[in-house]
């Protein structure tokens, strides 16, 4: 499975990392943040992957696992 960690990345490069990983055919894959209340990382990646999803690109579930949230992308 890919993984892509941005727990520690920019939160300004966040947005087109996860773009990028997203758009790819591969599945499943899967995206892990930090979990802090108030984390601009995991607030980009979930308004990303709730948009992909209104559209009908993806399914997605979260699994929050202190100190990381993971969001798994599948088919």
């Amino acid at each position: 499975m890919k993984t892509l960690n941005i727990h520690d990345k920019d939160p300004n490069e966040i947005s087109s990392l996860v773009e990028q990983f997203i758009d790819t055919d591969e599945r499943p894959i899967q995206i892990i943040t930090d979990n802090e209340f108030y984390s601009k990382r995991k607030k980009v990646v979930g308004e990303i992957l709730n948009r992909k999803r209104k559209q009908g690109g993806i399914k997605y579930y979260c699994l929050f696992n202190t100190p990381y949230v993971t969001w798994r992308i599948y088919k």
